[in-house]
């Protein structure tokens, strides 16, 4: 797919994600595979181009093998760089596959709590929905091209369902448990990069309003009880969502 489509913002976290999720073998000797190769273009030839120079006297001679390798070097980290992108954002059309209603309904939000929904700080534009789509693609969550039974939790919604007025309150991407096929193998890194990729449970996002709520009425001071809900869903801010609420 072409990536000139997306936002860079979500190009950065794709980046940042990979770069610190849970790898398996498998990825962790490609991983080396691929370290020993930048090792051998930006350091190892570099260092021997200078016996030809130390031969010759010539510094074109020295040179031109030490920028031919750092070429080299760059191009496979280029190259690298694309395939990842390519490989996590490769559904084009994701927010089309996702069928969206409004939650409004709170015995339906307890419900979905209590069977483990997850939930996404999401502005509802083509970006914000693709982005944690492609993601469970990518984790083996959902099937590609798979269309997905999802939610639109409003925040003014969720703040009438408690009775809250602790400041703003984004919008949310709700999707039930029970549309994804998680395995036991892919179910640990599946937990750890939830949060990783701005997700967050919904139970526990619940059960931070509430627990906000509970200490806004003991008279804590609105910055120490945690600011704005859901308020960003861009760039870094949608990339530690999860710890934030968790």
């Amino acid at each position: 797919m072409s990536a000139s489509s997306w936002d860079k913002r979500y190009h950065k976290l794709v980046m940042d994600m990979n770069a610190v999720r849970p790898m398996d073998e498998e990825e962790l000797r490609w991983d080396r595979r691929y370290a020993m190769l930048l090792v051998t273009f930006f350091v190892i030839i570099p260092l021997l181009a200078g016996i030809p120079f130390a031969i010759t006297g010539s510094l074109l001679v020295g040179t031109i093998p030490t920028l031919i390798s750092m070429g080299i070097g760059a191009a496979i980290g280029l190259s690298t760089r694309r395939r990842i992108l390519n490989d996590f954002l490769r559904v084009d059309d994701a927010a089309a596959l996702f069928e969206i209603g409004d939650l409004t309904d709170q015995s339906l939000l307890e419900n979905l709590c209590a069977e483990r929904a997850i939930a996404f700080s999401c502005d509802f534009d083509t970006a914000s929905l693709a982005f944690p789509y492609n993601w469970l693609v990518a984790r083996q969550a959902l099937n590609e091209g798979e269309v997905v039974q999802a939610y639109r939790l409003r925040g003014t919604t969720l703040a009438e369902m408690y009775d809250s007025d602790v400041g703003h309150i984004g919008d949310f991407l709700v999707i039930p448990y029970s549309a994804l096929r998680i395995s036991t193998k892919n179910e640990l890194r599946f937990v750890t990069e939830l949060h990783m990729a701005g997700g967050t449970w919904l139970g526990s996002l619940v059960e931070s309003l509430k627990r906000m709520k509970r200490m806004q009425t003991l008279g804590v001071p609105e910055a120490a009880v945690g600011g704005d809900l859901g308020s960003d869903s861009g760039g870094d801010s949608l990339s530690n969502k999860g710890q934030q609420l968790s």
